[in-house]
């Protein structure tokens, strides 16, 4: 059961905030705020070594879904 970017299960199975990926919602928020395009930011964001969890680009969609999905 995968969970939305930014979060995590810990040991114990609970909900839990992955700190790394949420520093990086909140760079793909400021690229947002800024005018960029969600496929803009993913294209900034790799740019910047900065990749999903399998290691590729962001692509728009998942850009969109990290800003907008809020848990879980």
């Amino acid at each position: 059961n995968r969970q939305s970017y930014g979060w995590s299960r810990n040991e114990g199975g609970k909900l839990a905030i992955n700190r790394s990926e949420q520093q990086t919602i909140e760079r793909m928020k400021t690229l947002r705020e800024h005018g960029l395009s969600y496929e803009a930011v993913g294209k900034v964001l790799a740019a910047e070594q900065i990749f999903n969890r399998n290691g590729k680009p962001f692509a728009a969609a998942s850009v969109r879904n990290a800003v907008l999905i809020k848990a879980g």
